[in-house]
């Protein structure tokens, strides 16, 4: 058996920008004696250069300094000049045509001796392959045979940049694959077979095994630069361990630990699963009963602000309505034992029915809200810079105009008693409520120009979120609240129904957990939705029909009404294949949706629900009904189109006229104002 080393490796030669100069220098300098256009001086200089920089024995010289080289110190006019000016021509014309640097290499390529045995002539200008020119242009010529198209794209562009000297980004650098592993791979990083042994031996009951592989599995070394740790899902599924063999005392202690974990970390997905688990506990026998309450200074406004919190952290609306009880609880106490609470006012305990009604908002129960609504401005002193009365005064205008009743928002928000005694803060808010009733108008009615021209410039907050208002906007909501049934929005309006299904399901979920069924309604919808473009459309009429009891009456939303009775509509009609019969069910619906979305004024889907009704119309043989339907569908699209073409509003600047001399008289409100 041989013991004789084999040939070492080649090594990688890469192609650079200067090469092909040499290249070009070559072919300009080697040329046949009868046919040559240089002396041969001046060859002599160029071959000396040459094998100065083929060498490599130094830094290679820039494009200037070879020109430079060129010339030395011969005199203009002089065959030297010649050859400088022939070179630095080469930049402006590889970069004029594609294929210059192509007719470089093939005309290099007869140039030089490619096979073994073949021998050139002694009297042509070929290069030997053993020579040093040769071996320099050989090894040039195979690396450009071995690029790409792009390959070749990206040789051009950096020859121009190298040739500008500092102008450009310079020539890109190549990543190389390691052939043997870098230190990085060394690492053993996380496998899933010990958390496969976790899972089999908790369903086998090996208790001491699984544990001990679940420690395991958390403690290999996980890919860096992770968000968030990992000590709360090890929690986690410790607590689900121990849940499940019954050691309730266990599990609640490492459970209430996974939860305070999840918190720190901001990891709402765990925490959600905890909270959930949590519930299922029984309750504890051994409770230790609670000692005797220290009342803080206002106890009932302190538990109170508890609830920003749960609400940030999508924690069930139950533990706010437990917080309002406990509030109650507090207050009542308070008024007992320390007498000083009996001279606070009655409006002391308008704070909790504030809170009530943005509470049954999120469950979806405007008419609740307003009840509590109703209460709170009630029982409150009109004209005064009482915070209870604006906040609840603001969301009944914004639920004015949510309704199509854009009239009664503004009369609302403009009312003498509703910015009689604001502060500047609450001007802010004001102003800003008034504006968002505007642009929701505007948006609506498809009125682009009016928005862009007139009102985005009297943004009184600062803050612009387009997407509050568009569905095409690139950048996220600012809000991470929506941003889950936004995406899925955006994803449904290009044409992606399996990826929107991603985001919806997680809205789902996370709705259905915390409560809010205000959003959750529009989420089952948007499914049903989805779901009839993927050919489910029993099972979206079956989700409509639980739905459409608690949508029908319409005094919570009409437009997810709306939206719902155009999407039944649609599933009917496809369910029944265009029968007389499917057709007929989905006219009451599509007239339903027409007046909704005509008293809403969206010029979008109305043009919509119009033009799939003069559809069913055709399709059952109503002809003058289809006519009529087509009608008010070109009737609708010139109504957008001329609202479109408004670029002002004098109904809008009468509005701002009177918010900014509201303005003037709040920011004067108490200075002395000569009369005259």
């Amino acid at each position: 058996m041989s013991t004789q080393n084999g040939p070492p490796p080649a090594s990688p030669h890469v192609l650079k920008p200067h090469h092909v100069v040499l290249l070009c220098l070559m072919l300009y300098t080697f040329t046949d004696s009868k046919t040559s256009a240089y002396p041969p001086d001046v060859q002599l200089h160029c071959m000396r250069l040459l094998i100065d920089e083929v060498s490599e024995m130094s830094e290679p010289r820039t494009f200037s300094q070879l020109l430079k080289e060129i010339v030395g110190d011969h005199p203009k006019g002089s065959q030297f000049h010649a050859m400088r000016d022939a070179l630095a021509q080469l930049p402006r014309l590889i970069d004029d045509d594609d294929s210059a640097i192509v007719n470089i290499f093939k005309d290099m390529e007869d140039r030089l001796v490619m096979e073994r045995d073949e021998m050139p002539d002694r009297l042509s200008c070929r290069f030997e392959r053993r020579s040093l020119f040769g071996m320099f242009c050989r090894r040039c010529f195979l690396s450009f045979r071995k690029l790409s198209f792009q390959g070749v794209i990206q040789l051009k562009n950096d020859f121009c940049r190298w040739c500008d000297e500092g102008k450009g980004p310079g020539p890109s650098r190549i990543r190389k694959d390691s052939f043997y592993p870098p230190t990085a791979d060394e690492k053993e990083w996380a496998k899933p077979e010990y958390f496969e042994q976790f899972k089999r031996a908790s369903a086998i009951g090996e208790q001491h095994r699984a544990l001990e592989n679940l420690h395991r599995f958390f403690e290999q070394h996980f890919p860096e630069g992770a968000e968030q740790s990992l000590r709360q899902h090890a929690l986690l599924h410790l607590a689900r361990h121990h849940f499940s063999w019954g050691q309730l005392g266990e599990a609640r202690n490492v459970l209430n630990e996974a939860i305070a974990v999840a918190r720190t970390s901001g990891d709402s997905l765990v925490l959600q699963h905890c909270m959930s688990l949590l519930r299922r506990f029984p309750p504890s026998e051994d409770q230790e009963i609670a000692g005797p309450v220290t009342i803080p200074i206002s106890p009932h406004q302190d538990v109170l602000w508890e609830i920003d919190s749960l609400l940030k952290s999508k924690e069930p609306i139950s533990y706010a309505f437990e917080k309002i009880i406990e509030s109650l609880g507090c207050y009542d106490y308070a008024t007992q034992t320390n007498p000083s609470f009996l001279a606070l006012p009655q409006t002391e305990q308008m704070s909790q029915h504030a809170i009530q009604s943005i509470l049954w908002h999120y469950l979806g129960s405007e008419r609740l809200a307003s009840i509590e609504e109703d209460a709170v401005i009630a029982l409150t002193d009109p004209g005064s810079d009482d915070d209870r009365r604006f906040k609840v005064i603001t969301a009944k205008a914004r639920r004015a105009a949510r309704q199509g009743n854009v009239e009664t928002a503004l009369s609302i928000a403009l009312d003498p008693d509703t910015w009689r005694g604001l502060s500047l803060l609450q001007y802010k808010e004001w102003a800003s409520t008034i504006w968002n009733i505007l642009v929701l108008t505007a948006t609506r009615r498809s009125q682009d120009r009016l928005y862009f021209d007139c009102l985005e410039p009297k943004n009184p907050s600062g803050k612009l979120d387009l997407s509050y208002y568009y569905h095409d906007q690139d950048e996220e909501r600012s809000d991470a609240e929506h941003f889950e049934l936004y995406r899925a929005m955006q994803l449904r309006r290009v044409g992606e129904i399996s990826a929107s299904m991603k985001p919806l399901l997680k809205e789902l979920w996370s709705t259905e957990f915390s409560g809010n069924f205000q959003r959750h309604r529009t989420a089952l919808i948007m499914y049903a939705d989805l779901a009839s473009e993927l050919g489910m459309e029993k099972k979206s009429i079956e989700i409509l029909e639980d739905l459409m009891p608690q949508l029908i009456s319409g005094d919570d939303d009409i437009e997810q009404r709306a939206f719902a009775c155009h999407t039944m509509a649609r599933c009917l009609v496809a369910d029944g294949e265009g029968s007389v019969e499917s057709c007929r069910s989905a006219l009451q619906y599509l007239a339903i949706a027409e007046e909704d979305y005509t008293t809403l004024q969206i010029s979008a889907a109305l043009s919509d629900v119009q033009f799939y009704m003069s559809a069913v119309q055709n399709k059952l043989g109503n002809i003058p009904e289809r006519d009529d339907a087509a009608r008010r569908h070109f009737k609708t699209v010139e109504d957008a189109q001329q609202w479109n073409r408004e670029d002002a509003s004098a109904d809008i600047e009468k509005v701002w006229d009177v918010v900014k001399a509201v303005g003037v008289a709040i920011a004067t409100k108490g200075l002395t104002i000569p009369e005259e």
